[in-house]
């Protein structure tokens, strides 16, 4: 998996990136203001990440 990904991931501004796939769907991730939540979407799908307290 070393040199698997030579795609970048770009910087579209207000917290959204963007990875351009080749024989993919590209994706799209974006954290939230307070820097808590990272959102991402590729396609027809879309998932969310919250930063969990620590110690839980």
């Amino acid at each position: 998996m070393m040199d698997e990904f030579e795609e970048s991931l770009s910087y579209q501004g207000n917290g959204e990136f963007l990875f351009e796939q080749a024989h993919a769907t590209n994706m799209t991730f974006e954290f939230s203001q307070d820097g808590q939540t990272l959102m991402f979407t590729q396609g027809a799908y879309q998932g969310e990440y919250r930063k969990v307290p620590s110690g839980q």
